[in-house]
């Protein structure tokens, strides 16, 4: 019985350790990230937001330009949770030359 357990204790580590191997690593961008005028390479930066997403965040901003962070949870497929996992990383800049702002807490 106990070699049964052991077996299974180095198949779960394996899975584990496969698992973890597998998912993209993605390292937080080291600047605010402008919502409006950000590059698809910039957008792609964010935690979660993969090409599709970039390019959906890009086709929404041509045709509504973002007046804040929080609106980004109105391009499909970027919901709430993924907006608070980027929300400390992305910014919308201000009115005649202000500069961005952290939005953290915005649309709470």
């Amino acid at each position: 019985m106990k070699k049964k357990s052991s077996i299974i204790t180095v198949v779960c580590l394996c899975v584990a350790l496969f698992t973890l191997g597998t998912q993209k690593l993605h390292a937080a961008p080291a600047n605010l990230v402008d919502l409006n005028k950000a590059s698809l390479e910039e957008l792609m930066s964010l935690p979660g937001i993969g090409e599709s997403k970039a390019e959906a965040i890009m086709d929404y901003r041509s045709a509504h330009p973002f007046a804040s962070a929080a609106e980004i949870t109105n391009v499909k497929g970027i919901g709430n949770k993924l907006y608070e996992r980027i929300s400390q990383y992305v910014a919308v800049e201000g009115k005649a030359g202000s500069t961005p702002t952290k939005t953290g807490t915005a649309g709470k």
